[in-house]
C-alpha cells in the first residue's frame, strides 16, 4: 500500500513469495521487485539468478522497529521505552554501519552478497542481543505474572473471607500526611452494617462518617485522634443511622501503624451490635428487678464462686449486704477481702475452712460471725450458703445472711438468768440439806430417848404422851430424810 501511494504510475503485481517476484524479474515478466535487502541478496545467490542486480532503496527514511509474540503485550512498553533511549545520533551511527548498501546497476553479485553478509551479521548479533534481552524481560515478565497471580489470589482469599463475615465489615483506614482520610480497603458487610455501598466508601470515606448518629461523631474522631499520637488500638461504640431511618448499634475496633511517608493506617473491624445492645438492655432490667426484690428482704442476699487459683468472687449481693457491714450502698464493688477483713481473726478463718469443706461435700455451708463496723461497733450475723456446680464444672453459692445481734444478746441474757436460777437452786438445796442434817441429830435424839421412855413402867396416860413424842418424831424424821433426798437430787 505505501508503494502504491508513493509511485501510482507504476503497476504493482501481487506474487506469493519473494523469490516469485525475483524470478519474474528475473524472466522479464516485471520490472523490479521490492523487499528486504538481506533476504534479496540471499535469494539471488541460492537460487542463481546472477542477472539481477540490487538497484536502489525503496525509500530513504529508514525506521528501527522490533515486534513482539502476540501473548506477550508486556514486552511493548518496555521495548518501547528502550528504542526511546536511543539517541538519534546512535540510531543514525547503526543505520550507517549495518544497514546502508551502495546500489547501482550492473554491480557485482558478490558485493551485494557481502553486504547482505555484514547485514546477516548484525542481524544475528542484534538478533541474539535481544534475544537474550527478551529471555531475561521474559523471566522477569514471568516471575511478575507469578507474583501478580499471588497477589491476585491472596487478594481474592481476603475479599471471599472478609466478605463472608457476618453482621460486620473489614476495613483499612489511612490518614494522609495533610490530615485528609481515604479508605484503602473495605469489605462488601459495610453495606449490610452501615446501609452503604463498598465502591461508595472506597470512593468517598465520608459517606461512612455520614451515616454516623450526629451526637457520636466527636468522640470517634477523639478516638482517632488520640490512636494516631499514641499509636493505641480504639475500641468503639456508635450508632449508625441507616436509609430506612433505623439507628443501629455498631462497634468498631482497630490497630494503627505508621505509613512510610508519614500517614498513618488503621487495620479494622466492625460489627453490629444491635441485637447485643437488646440483650444488655434485658439483662439490666432483670438485675433491677432482682435487687428491687432481694432488697425489700430483710438481711442480705448475695452469689460467690470459687476460682481455681482459691479466690473468692462475689458475684451479686444486695443492698442488704452494704447495711449489715454498714457500708453505703454502691460506693464500693463488694470484694470478698473487705468482708473477711470486717470478721474477727478468728471467724474470717472459719469462714474460709466452711467454704472450702462445703466445696468438697456440696453441703451448705452456715456459721455465726461477728462483724467490726466502720464505726467500731461489734455485731453478730448468721450467713449460710448452698452450694451448686456449674455446667463447666465451677461451683457457686448462693446464700443469705441475717443480723442476729439482738438475738444473740438474748441468749446471753438468758444464759445469764439461767445462770442466777441454777446458783440460786443450789444455794437452797444446799441450805435444805445443811438444815436437814442439823434437824436429823436432835430428831434421832427424840426419837431414841422416847423409844427408851416406853420400856419403861409408865401410867396409862405417860405412855400416851410419851407415845405420841415418839411418833411424831419418826415422821418428822421421815420428812426430813425426804427432804434431804429431793436437795441432793437438784444439787446433782
Amino acid at each position: 500500500s505505501i508503494f502504491q501511494d508513493r509511485y501510482q504510475q507504476y503497476p504493482m503485481i501481487l506474487v506469493p513469495s519473494l523469490y516469485d517476484a525475483l524470478s519474474a524479474v528475473a524472466t522479464g515478466t516485471a520490472d523490479a521487485a521490492v523487499g528486504n535487502i538481506a533476504v534479496v541478496s540471499y535469494v539471488i545467490r541460492a537460487r542463481g539468478l546472477t542477472n539481477l542486480r540490487l538497484a536502489a532503496p525503496f525509500q530513504d527514511e529508514r525506521e528501527i522497529q522490533l515486534a513482539v509474540r502476540n501473548d506477550w503485550p508486556e514486552l511493548t512498553g518496555i521495548l518501547q521505552a528502550g528504542l526511546d533511549s536511543i539517541s538519534s545520533e546512535q540510531i543514525d551511527a547503526f543505520q550507517q554501519q549495518w544497514m546502508s548498501v551502495e546500489t547501482q546497476r550492473g554491480f557485482d553479485p558478490r558485493t551485494v552478497w557481502q553486504v547482505a553478509l555484514v547485514a546477516v551479521l548484525a542481524l544475528l548479533v542484534v538478533g541474539s542481543t535481544v534475544t537474550y534481552v527478551l529471555r531475561r524481560m521474559r523471566r522477569e515478565i514471568e516471575y511478575r505474572r507469578i507474583s501478580e497471580a499471588r497477589i491476585e489470589g491472596a487478594q481474592k482469599l481476603l475479599r471471599e473471607v472478609t466478605d463472608r463475615i457476618p453482621n460486620g465489615a473489614v476495613y483499612q483506614l489511612c490518614r494522609l500526611k495533610d490530615g485528609r482520610f481515604k479508605t484503602n480497603f473495605v469489605s462488601d458487610g459495610v453495606l449490610e452494617v452501615a446501609g452503604v455501598t463498598r465502591s461508595a466508601v472506597l470512593k468517598d470515606y465520608r459517606v461512612i462518617f455520614e451515616s454516623i448518629h450526629p451526637e457520636d461523631r466527636s468522640g470517634i474522631l477523639a478516638a482517632i485522634e488520640r490512636s494516631a499520637e499514641t499509636m493505641t488500638p480504639y475500641n468503639l461504640e456508635y450508632r449508625v443511622l441507616t436509609k430506612d431511618g433505623k439507628t443501629e448499634w455498631m462497634r468498631g475496633s482497630a490497630v494503627p501503624r505508621p505509613g512510610p511517608d508519614g500517614s498513618v493506617i488503621w487495620n479494622g473491624y466492625t460489627t453490629q451490635i444491635s441485637d447485643l445492645k437488646k440483650v444488655e438492655a434485658e439483662i439490666r432490667a432483670a438485675q433491677a428487678l432482682v435487687h428491687e426484690v432481694t432488697d425489700a428482704i430483710p438481711g442480705g442476699v448475695y452469689r460467690f464462686r470459687l476460682g481455681d487459683n482459691g479466690a473468692i468472687e462475689i458475684l451479686f449481693a444486695n443492698t442488704g449486704i452494704d447495711h449489715l457491714l454498714g457500708l453505703d450502698p454502691g460506693v464500693k464493688e463488694l470484694e470478698f477481702t473487705d468482708v473477711l477483713k470486717q470478721m474477727e481473726p478468728d471467724d474470717a478463718r472459719a469462714t474460709i475452712y466452711d467454704i472450702r469443706e462445703s466445696a468438697l461435700t456440696m453441703e451448705t455451708a452456715q456459721r455465726d460471725v461477728r462483724i467490726r463496723l466502720p464505726s467500731g461497733e461489734q455485731r453478730w450475723v448468721h450467713a449460710a450458703a448452698m452450694p451448686m456446680r456449674e455446667a463447666g464444672g465451677g461451683i457457686v453459692w448462693n446464700g443469705y445472711a441475717l443480723d442476729i445481734t439482738e438475738r444473740k444478746q438474748m441468749e446471753a441474757d438468758l444464759a445469764a438468768a439461767k445462770e442466777q436460777a441454777e446458783t440460786a437452786n443450789r444455794a437452797k438445796s444446799e441450805f435444805l440439806a445443811n438444815m436437814s442434817h442439823e434437824i436429823r441429830t436432835p430428831m434421832n435424839a427424840i426419837i431414841g430417848l422416847s423409844m427408851l421412855a416406853l420400856r419403861t413402867d409408865l401410867d396409862k396416860r405417860q405412855r400416851d404422851y410419851v407415845s405420841k413424842v415418839h411418833n411424831a418424831g419418826t415422821a418428822l424424821l421421815g420428812i426430813i430424810n425426804d427432804i434431804l433426798d429431793f436437795s441432793k437430787i437438784e444439787a446433782g
